[in-house]
């Protein structure tokens, strides 16, 4: 969970609120696709939060968390090449009688920021997955594109579990059905599934 750090010679009081962000890392398709997140403000004071990225949208782009509690946010990619980019939120302290995220940051202070950094996984990626037959899936949509023989067979069939991804040290979540279509969509070939 990445998390927002304070210089040094700050005190624990005044390094609150503190801002984290899980799942930490934002992974996307060439394809494109979402990314949902969640913030969470573990510190006594609520804050006020703006999230800046220049190439992929964000929603909500302004939002209050209050103490203690976490609100929830959905950044989206559109399809593009291949690339490493990265999320920043601003976050400043507020309180109740702030009604406009957007007008606390007008006020003339300086706010604190935590990173989000952001991947793209192609089909070419190298990744560690957590199913039990996701490398035989995979195989078979494969082989089954590249073998219309094959396509027809049983094991073709998508299941409709999720699945864990892990790209270096951050790790995602993806319906197995959707990652599959999503792979092949990328490398311009959609074979024919068989129907669950």
């Amino acid at each position: 969970m990445a998390t927002a750090t304070t210089a040094s010679n700050t005190t624990p009081k005044e390094a609150e609120p503190v801002l984290s962000i899980d799942p930490d890392a934002a992974h996307f398709l060439i394809s494109g696709g979402k990314s949902e997140h969640m913030l969470v403000n573990t510190g006594e004071k609520r804050v006020a939060v703006k999230a800046s990225c220049n190439y992929h949208p964000v929603c909500p782009v302004y939002m209050f968390v209050e103490a203690g509690s976490c609100n929830n946010l959905v950044i989206t990619r559109l399809p593009g090449p291949a690339k490493v980019d990265k999320l920043v939120f601003h976050y400043v302290t507020c309180n109740e009688r702030d009604i406009d995220p957007k007008d606390v940051f007008k006020k003339k202070t300086k706010p604190d920021a935590i990173k989000l950094p952001m991947d793209t996984i192609t089909p070419d990626d190298v990744l560690q997955v957590h199913h039990p037959s996701f490398a035989e899936q995979c195989g078979s949509l494969f082989r089954s594109h590249f073998h219309p023989e094959k396509r027809n067979s049983p094991s073709t069939k998508l299941p409709s579990s999720r699945i864990s991804l892990h790209s270096g040290k951050s790790k995602s979540s993806f319906s197995l059905s959707e990652f599959h279509l999503s792979v092949m969509k990328a490398m311009g070939a959609m074979p024919q599934l068989s129907k669950k």
